[in-house]
């Protein structure tokens, strides 16, 4: 069901999928993305490693 993963470290939404992957799988990539644009995963991401940086200089 699910053909992808999410490349962290980005400044956007990034879903890799595989060069094999089939109409449901992409429209699954697809469904994650929205999902992670949905949930604000890259300015989460950002915010708390931001947060555990700080903490670690103090």
């Amino acid at each position: 069901q699910y053909n992808g993963a999410s490349l962290l470290g980005l400044r956007g939404i990034v879903i890799k999928s595989h060069g094999s992957a089939d109409v449901s799988a992409v429209v699954n990539a697809i469904g994650e993305a929205v999902h992670e644009v949905k949930r604000q995963v890259p300015s989460r991401i950002s915010d708390r490693l931001e947060a555990v940086l700080l903490e670690r200089h103090y």
